[in-house]
């Protein structure tokens, strides 16, 4: 009685434990950081966009900050952290952006200008496919 009871639990433990293993090729775990990456990106756009729903245009910080990937280099410092955005506005006011930051460059300075505009509440893929958000520049403070 005994020897059937245990042969019965090693039996139904072993088919528990088969069901626990799925189907098919793992997935891959870059795509998968990718994947969270991605959606805490779009969570973040939604939740800066409802945030600053009622304001037409605010004033954050920003800095170059180029890395080895096909990220936009620039960052602006907004929500209590650093964001990666790409750039829009008028092209005179984005050169002369950039000439301020090069200049910074030259002298071995990080530059952090403060410029009013606002984010547009949509995002541009990188060339790897990596959606960044797009931020429009209006005005250097």
């Amino acid at each position: 009685m005994r020897f059937i009871l245990l042969l019965t639990l090693l039996l139904c433990s072993g088919a528990l434990g088969a069901c626990a293993t799925p189907d098919g090729p793992r997935p891959d775990p870059r795509i998968m950081a990718l994947e969270r990456g991605q959606n805490a990106v779009e969570a973040g756009l939604e939740d800066a966009a409802s945030a600053s729903e009622s304001v037409d245009a605010f004033v954050v910080r920003m800095r170059q900050n180029p890395c080895q990937c096909d990220a936009p280099p620039d960052e602006i410092y907004i929500h209590e952290r650093w964001t990666r955005v790409y750039l829009d506005g008028d092209e005179a006011l984005l050169a002369a952006l950039q000439t301020t930051q090069s200049r910074a460059r030259e002298h071995v300075r990080l530059e952090t200008p403060s410029v009013r505009g606002a984010l547009l509440g949509k995002t541009r893929l990188s060339a790897r496919g990596i959606a960044y958000p797009i931020f429009e520049v209006l005005a250097l403070e």
